[in-house]
């Protein structure tokens, strides 16, 4: 069997040593790489994209499209009047843009949930939307498989 001589030390080492302390190292950097992701922030695309649809066609005017999003619910109006109503009332500016959602989600949350077997999507979503001095909000709620509904809509002070 060979022996490596270690520049450094003069201190000979034997291969399995070597094939060790490059395991070590590449298994490091794995577990490094999995921690991170684990610890990264998860943005659910399809609630975004139905928030932004729905603001979109309440500025546009839209109406009955942008109640076929809703839940129909009393918090958004159980009837398209109403839901107009209050459309009218709380759409307090044009060309909002999306700056945050709550709960904060991540890979590692979303993980842990599927492997207890339990519902992986978080059951309702708060999608804010600003332009200055205007903030608006966006409650959606998990409707099945990448659907989202909007549970509540309302323009807030800071």
């Amino acid at each position: 069997m060979a022996l490596f001589v270690s520049l450094s030390t003069g201190v000979r080492r034997h291969p399995v040593y070597w094939k060790f302390a490059f395991t070590t190292g590449v298994l490091s950097v794995f577990l490094v790489f999995v921690w991170f992701w684990l610890k990264a922030p998860y943005d659910c695309e399809e609630a975004h994209q139905a928030a932004e649809k729905f603001v979109e066609l309440l500025q546009k005017g839209e109406i009955q499209q942008a109640y076929e999003m809703t839940l129909k619910n009393s918090l958004v109006g159980k009837t398209e009047i109403e839901f107009k109503k209050k459309a009218d009332h709380q759409l307090c500016s044009l060309n909002l843009k999306l700056v945050s959602h709550s709960p904060l989600q991540t890979n590692g949350n979303r993980l842990r949930r599927r492997l207890k077997g339990k519902e992986v999507e978080m059951p309702e979503i708060r999608i804010e939307f600003e332009n200055i001095p205007c903030l608006f909000s966006v409650s959606l709620r998990h409707a099945g498989k990448s659907q989202w509904k909007v549970h509540n809509f309302q323009s807030h002070a800071g």
